[in-house]
């Protein structure tokens, strides 16, 4: 299994997931079994500086670097074999389209499933809790499953079985390889979440 941490991204073929989001979106793409999946942790840097780049910079960037790593690796397939989906913690970024949307574009894609986490968070709304999120591949679908980070049991290093990160997009980006036993985490569906999809014009 591939976890993404704060400016990373890369893909296995049955799990990936995303590290602790508070205000980041976990952004996933997935292609038909027996493809890939894709994982990128998306931050929410606006005010921070990186050298002569913004947050802002840096967050296009890696929406950028990503979705032609994944484009690079799915042109043998069609727009239509492809989905996307994102985790967003609570009410956070409202500007979701501005955010992701470009990488729909790059994919061909006019639709992203947008999944808003509000239950199991122990803070009301899910706004403040740092959150880790997990897509599965079950058969041909996807299983989401999520559960706060503070209560993960998180395994460093390759002797954890996690994957390395395929690429990042930001110095003093957190390059940990990370793993964690999934069994029992929430299952990311109505009450839990929040589910709709994002028209990409």
């Amino acid at each position: 299994m591939f976890f993404a941490t704060m400016f990373s991204y890369g893909m296995d073929q049955s799990a990936v997931g995303v590290t602790g989001i508070s205000s980041c979106i976990g952004v996933f793409v997935v292609t038909p079994n027996p493809g890939m999946m894709y994982a990128v942790h998306v931050p929410y840097t606006p005010t921070a500086t990186f050298g002569p780049k913004t947050g802002l910079d840096v967050q296009h960037q890696g929406v950028f670097r990503f979705a032609n790593f994944v484009k690079s690796q799915t042109s043998s397939l069609g727009a239509n074999q492809i989905k996307m989906f994102c985790a967003i913690n609570g009410n956070q970024r409202q500007t979701l389209k501005d955010d992701i949307g470009e990488a729909a574009q790059i994919l061909g894609l006019t639709k992203i499933e947008v999944v808003r986490i509000f239950k199991n968070l122990k803070i009301s709304g899910g706004d403040a809790a740092s959150v880790a999120v997990a897509l599965l591949r079950k058969g041909d679908g996807y299983a989401m499953l999520y559960k706060q980070d503070s209560e993960v049991f998180w395994v460093k290093g390759a002797s954890g079985g996690g994957r390395v990160r395929t690429g990042f997009y930001a110095n003093g980006s957190q390059d940990d390889i990370m793993n964690a036993d999934i069994s029992g985490w929430h299952r990311a569906e109505p009450p839990n979440v929040k589910r709709s999809t994002l028209k990409i014009s």
